[in-house]
């Protein structure tokens, strides 16, 4: 087929229709282009969505770090404050105890001096 028929059969056959002859034998690939540009959409919308939920994912997990930083800080002073207030007791008690041995042991030692 000559390519003045290709094009007459072109005009005959109009742009609008779903292909364009060019060759009887093999028509214009209108349906595989329509195809390609819809799957090239989806795979764009599919990656803008995957950026999206990477930064949100980024955003949330920053977040959940300065969370976690913050209650380690008050578990850390909380532990602070308790092994204060452990270590004041303890030296009460032992100021305590001591002294106690102490006013024993005087006490003792008048009552042996005393009695002789």
């Amino acid at each position: 087929m000559s390519i003045s028929k290709s094009v007459v059969l072109l005009g005959a056959r109009g742009l609008g229709s779903s292909f364009a002859l060019i060759n009887r034998r093999r028509p214009f690939p209108y349906r595989q282009i329509s195809e390609l540009t819809k799957n090239f959409h989806q795979e764009h919308l599919n990656s803008t969505l995957l950026q999206y939920e990477t930064e949100r994912l980024r955003r949330d997990m920053e977040k959940m770090r300065i969370e976690l930083r913050s209650e380690i800080e008050k578990s850390a002073d909380k532990f602070t404050r308790e092994l204060a207030e452990a270590k004041n007791d303890c030296s009460k008690y032992c100021t305590t105890t001591l002294t106690s041995v102490v006013l024993l042991g005087i006490g003792i030692l008048t009552g042996f001096h005393l009695s002789s």
